[in-house]
């Protein structure tokens, strides 16, 4: 299995088959990296309120809506907060589910893709970081 991540929001305040209009994730760089060429795949886990995985066979066994994004994030820089590609058409997919419903958790899965050799970059926990600029998942919807 690629190299894998999660992102876990409780309490999504989203109506079942609300209308997406756009979704991006801000990760917040822990360190300043640019030395290789990193490229992801996003995309939210088609499950309805899904639990935190807490190994790492739980993790893999995530799956991906169908609708997924790709990513080729630039150099980082410490401290700055990076935007993902919008990520609408994965989270309607979610919230399309016929037992989705408001006030349950989303997970956003990020996964290597084809990355080079050695290549990464780092991105703050929310719980780590006390600077007051924070990173999240930001969502349009109506």
């Amino acid at each position: 299995m690629a190299n894998r991540a999660f992102i876990r929001v409780d309490n999504v305040t989203l109506a079942n088959a609300a209308t997406i209009d756009s979704c991006v994730c801000g990760l917040k760089a822990f360190a300043s990296n640019s030395a290789d060429t990193v490229t992801l795949k996003l995309g939210f886990v088609d499950a309805d309120d899904p639990s935190a995985p807490t190994t790492l066979a739980a993790l893999d066994a995530l799956t991906m809506t169908s609708a997924t994004v790709a990513w080729t994030p630039g150099d980082w820089i410490d401290g700055y907060v990076y935007l993902t590609p919008d990520l609408k058409t994965s989270l309607q997919e979610v919230v399309n589910r016929g037992g989705w419903a408001s006030g349950q958790a989303l997970i956003l899965l990020i996964e290597d893709n084809s990355s080079s050799a050695d290549a990464y970059r780092q991105a703050s926990a929310f719980d780590y970081d006390t600077a007051s600029e924070k990173a999240g998942i930001f969502v349009a919807h109506s």
